[in-house]
């Protein structure tokens, strides 16, 4: 298990690297900028994405994993990089996995202070490498009608996560008692789970040739696992230093972004504290104010009720897991990885 597990990360590491290397040549201009896009790839990611396809296809009976089963995870998470690109535009982030956003690092080389060339460059970036990953998925050398389903999934994916991105935005410019729990679930669904979690799963399902049933609850899997993941990592980014989380805490709250837990801590606030968290959501928030935010986080018990929803979630999860009969040791590993992003801290 391990073997194969080690060769397939090495395999996929050396197709990314692969796939953007072949469209660095240009301009020196062009050559830096592609040359960013690497950084970032080879920054120590988590590679979740990949390593949810890879588990789907090995637990639905797939064997040794082909050279085309590699290069659509590497596809998949170059439309992840993609998607980080712009969003780390649209909300403004200056940090990522640690290190400073594509953007930033862009300004910094450009030596402007001015963002929007650095900002537009990085947006042609994102598309360029949501090129890359279709030519990808094309260029499989996989049977042809199952490649043609799971891309058909990627696809969906990412017209989810298109809808999802624009609900996280409409929802940021609305006061957070206009914004239900049900309203951030679906954003969540949309932007996070389907993509990031639902997609690949189903996608290597596909791929290994399973049944449309098991291929439906690797689906509700992956929705659920990747629900419990967002509520998870919205926890972490408020809640972590930015040394350790590798993000700027402050960034959601700028933004506006409405969570669980920003929604679970407004509610449990009395009036006076629910004006200043009026006040203090969308807007730069100093130091003081994101430390007086956790605190009150966790003094209000929004922290355990966010908390027990990723145990609720990441169950559902592990019960469609169940009925989608992936074979051993695929299931305990898969099994392992939800446990995993239910209790994760960075």
């Amino acid at each position: 298990m391990d073997d194969v597990w080690t060769l397939f990360a090495q395999r996929l590491e050396s197709e990314l690297q692969r796939i953007v290397a072949a469209v660095q040549d240009g301009p020196d201009a062009w050559r830096e900028t592609v040359g960013e896009v690497r950084s970032l790839i080879s920054s120590g990611g988590k590679r979740v994405r990949p390593r949810l396809f890879a588990l789907a296809y090995l637990g639905a009976g797939g064997r040794e994993i082909p050279a085309g089963a590699v290069r659509f995870a590497a596809a998949i998470e170059l439309l992840h990089t993609c998607m980080l690109l712009h969003d780390d535009v649209i909300d403004g982030s200056r940090l990522r996995r640690g290190v400073p956003t594509v953007h930033e690092a862009l300004r910094g080389r450009l030596g402007r202070q001015d963002d929007r060339v650095a900002q537009g460059i990085t947006i042609v970036l994102g598309d360029v490498l949501a090129t890359l990953a279709t030519e990808a998925f094309a260029a499989t050398d996989l049977d042809p009608e199952r490649r043609r389903r799971a891309r058909a999934v990627q696809f969906g994916a990412m017209k989810d996560a298109g809808a999802g991105q624009v609900l996280d935005l409409v929802h940021g410019a609305r006061p957070i008692d206009q914004v239900t729990e049900r309203e951030i679930l679906e954003s969540y669904r949309l932007k996070t789970a389907s993509f990031s979690c639902s997609a690949p799963l189903r996608s290597g399902a596909i791929l290994a040739g399973a049944g449309e049933e098991a291929v439906r609850a690797y689906g509700d899997f992956g929705v659920a696992l990747g629900t419990a993941f967002q509520i998870r990592d919205d926890l972490v980014g408020l809640l972590g230093p930015d040394e350790h989380t590798g993000k700027c805490a402050a960034d959601d709250v700028r933004e506006g972004k409405k969570t669980m837990l920003l929604r679970a801590t407004w509610e449990r606030a009395d009036t006076e504290r629910r004006t200043w968290l009026d006040r203090t959501i969308g807007r730069d928030p100093s130091p003081d104010d994101i430390e007086r935010l956790r605190e009150l986080a966790r003094a209000s018990g929004a922290v355990e009720a966010v908390e027990r929803r990723v145990d609720e979630m990441t169950g559902q999860a592990l019960a469609a897991l169940r009925a989608a009969t992936p074979v051993e040791p695929w299931a305990g590993q898969l099994a392992a990885l939800a446990a995993w992003l239910q209790s994760r801290d960075a």
